[in-house]
């Protein structure tokens, strides 16, 4: 928790359209723990309406009442639409 505001964590992720122009085909969203907690940049991927306002998630999947499956998947279409593929990395720092 604590990443705010919203374009912050989009810009962060590298999303096409949220972030300026790079050459990376791949984002690695880290990490999931051994306990099959999702952390760091993976947790607001993993729960976006506690991360993301409502407006955003609308804005980003045209829906007005859009759930956290519809979210990434609209997510990972501007990734595949600009090239990039998004992987989860497994065990981090605290495992």
């Amino acid at each position: 928790e604590g990443w705010w505001p919203d374009s912050d964590i989009l810009e962060a992720w590298g999303v096409p359209g949220y972030t300026a122009p790079y050459s990376y085909n791949v984002i690695n969203l880290a990490f999931l723990q051994s306990s099959v907690e999702p952390t760091d940049a993976l947790d607001p991927w993993v729960d976006p309406t506690k991360f993301f306002s409502a407006a955003t998630m609308q804005n980003i999947t045209g829906n007005s009442s859009p759930t956290d499956d519809e979210f990434r998947t609209a997510l990972k279409k501007l990734y595949q639409a600009a090239g990039v593929t998004v992987i989860a990395s497994c065990f981090g720092a605290g495992d």
